[in-house]
């Protein structure tokens, strides 16, 4: 059974090996370490199948400035899910509950 959640102090760990697998890298690990150390994250879910962590997405602040306005908005980036959950719906479920963490926190 699938199931999302926010994530925890205790997600951290997690959250980093489902990046690396799913990603290939520790680049976008790194980057939800460091987004999560130096800003707040308004939104990091994680997704659980059978009590096994199998996918996270995160949502960030960012700014948009031209000439005579600065506009907050919130990003998506990133989504991982572990390679042998992928195709499952998993990544489409995470962005779905994230959207609608952003639109309840407005």
């Amino acid at each position: 059974m699938l199931s999302v959640r926010t994530k925890t102090t205790a997600d951290f760990e997690n959250i980093r090996h489902i990046n690396i697998k799913a990603l290939g890298r520790s680049l976008e690990a790194l980057l939800v370490d460091n987004l999560r150390k130096n800003c707040s994250l308004p939104v990091s879910l994680v997704a659980f199948l059978n009590d096994t962590p199998v996918g996270h997405i995160a949502f960030s602040p960012a700014w948009i400035d031209n000439e005579s306005t600065r506009t907050h908005i919130t990003m998506l980036a990133p989504l991982a899910v572990l390679p042998a959950f992928q195709k499952k719906e998993i990544g489409s479920r995470l962005v779905r509950e994230g959207l609608d963490h952003c639109r309840k926190q407005k």
